[in-house]
């Protein structure tokens, strides 16, 4: 049983079992830094298409 899922991989308990709580927190540490940078690339994302659709219209409107 898989403690969470990362796009590429899948830590499991018994990968755990065998490294210290350090790593562990290293682990999980490190995908909370992912997560947080992916939804803030996804955000900005979102902002520039709304952005680009607002203009769109704006043109559509003046033509």
């Amino acid at each position: 049983m898989g403690i969470f899922k990362d796009n590429s991989e899948v830590f499991y308990r018994s990968d755990f079992d065998k490294k210290n709580k350090a790593d562990i927190r290293t682990l999980v540490l490190e995908k909370n830094a992912r997560d947080k940078y992916d939804k803030k690339i996804r955000n900005r994302i979102v902002v520039v298409l709304f952005f680009c659709l607002i203009i769109g219209l704006a043109l559509t409107l003046i033509k």
